[in-house]
């Protein structure tokens, strides 16, 4: 069995977590990961797979709920050793700053979340301001969504997303889903900032997606099979595995397939699913 990082796992509180699952069917019917999964169900799958140590991410859909969430995430994290809790924040909450400041000291959560579809914001926000700052200061990851934003009706901001990396240099960055489905984008990136690793969740799942249009409605990349290999092995040490599980592109074996059936190298496979991961969670102290 390989060895394995999960930098985008979710567990959730039983209502949010029956919500995701419920939403995750109504876009991909016949989806594999049964609707009434529990928080124990995706624990063990997780460990079945070979997981060693996943990042868990939560994140508010309205003001107020970031506290809860992040209560629930560090509590969690206290009888599950695999588990790299993280916390999140809402942009309407009354002190943003204050939010994240309780998630990092009080409650010892290692980095943050954010959803800018989901929570209809740019994480360049200024009320986000303080909540970058003191994660770039402590060294802990910003794990945030990208991509995926025409099924939304919205399109990326390059400008704000690269006002984002230039304004932090030293915060490290992983862009979930890579701006997939715009991938020449996100791999322009590496060479310019040096703090961001790109996050594969769902691109292999989608990539390989049977005829027809894919889910949740979005475009097909604009790069075919040998563009998106030749990028990956070009910058091999910069990509990280995430299963988005149990939301994410099939059950845990399956997701895990699809990256071993790009047709990848040996050594690029295990440094995306292990070793870059590895590296990072060590430089970071989460190891």
């Amino acid at each position: 069995m390989r060895r394995v990082i999960d930098v985008h796992a979710h567990l959730y509180p039983p209502p949010r977590l029956a919500g995701l699952m419920r939403w995750i069917h109504r876009g991909i019917p016949g989806h594999p990961v049964p609707v009434d999964i529990t928080v124990d169900g995706v624990v063990a799958d997780l460990r079945a797979a070979g997981v060693e140590r996943f990042l868990s991410a939560v994140f508010p859909l309205a003001p107020g709920e970031a506290g809860e969430l992040n209560r629930f995430n560090a509590a969690l994290a206290r009888d599950i050793p695999e588990m790299i809790p993280l916390g999140t924040v809402h942009q309407d909450d009354a002190d943003p700053g204050a939010v994240v400041q309780e998630a990092l000291q009080t409650h010892g959560l290692k980095g943050i979340k954010l959803h800018p579809v989901m929570m209809k914001m740019a994480p360049w926000d200024p009320r986000l301001a303080p909540a970058c700052a003191l994660l770039e200061e402590a060294g802990l990851p910003l794990l945030v969504h990208t991509g995926f934003e025409e099924g939304n009706g919205r399109t990326a901001d390059k400008e704000g997303w690269e006002r984002l990396f230039r304004s932090y240099p030293r915060l490290p960055f992983l862009l979930a889903h890579s701006f997939f489905p715009d991938l020449p984008y996100a791999f322009s990136l590496l060479p310019r900032y040096g703090n961001i690793c790109l996050d594969l969740t769902n691109v292999p799942g989608m990539f390989l997606w049977k005829e027809g249009p894919l889910p949740f409605g979005i475009s097909r990349p604009p790069w075919g099979m040998e563009e998106f290999l030749a990028a990956i092995e070009e910058n091999s040490g910069r990509i990280v595995f995430g299963s988005d599980h149990p939301a994410g592109m099939g059950t845990m074996e399956e997701i895990l397939g699809q990256v071993g059936m790009l047709g990848l190298s040996e050594g690029t496979v295990e440094r995306i699913l292990y070793g870059n991961a590895r590296e990072l969670l060590t430089r970071l102290g989460l190891a």
